[in-house]
């Protein structure tokens, strides 16, 4: 995220779509990301969660803290809503989805794959 943010990129959606499982390690990574993001000013919602990764955030109450968005397209669009009030610049999006992208990489080192 550090990076991310660095080279200006404020807006930036995680999609979780690839993500099956998460352990407290890629949930601490998750919860640090989040707090990067909101202290240089960024923003950081989740989109495309599935039931079991909606629910561990249920349980650890952290949907209280993370922007969770149903698709990829409102995720955009409720940070296209942020840009319109001039909170954010245009030139400033960046994607992160899939296997191998983001907080992926803590779930799946807990799965054996590094």
């Amino acid at each position: 995220m550090k990076s991310l943010i660095a080279e200006g990129k404020l807006k930036i959606v995680l999609n979780m779509k690839e993500i099956e499982y998460i352990n407290s390690a890629g949930l601490g990574m998750l919860v640090a990301a989040h707090l990067t993001t909101k202290t240089q000013g960024a923003s950081m919602p989740l989109c495309n969660l599935g039931f079991k990764f909606q629910e561990v955030l249920r349980i650890t109450k952290l949907t209280s803290i993370f922007e969770v968005c149903g698709t990829e397209a409102s995720a955009v669009a409720s940070l296209s809503a942020i840009a319109i009030c001039g909170q954010l610049a245009k030139s400033t999006w960046h994607f992160a989805g899939g296997e191998g992208a983001g907080i992926s990489h803590a779930a799946q080192r807990s799965r054996g794959k590094y």
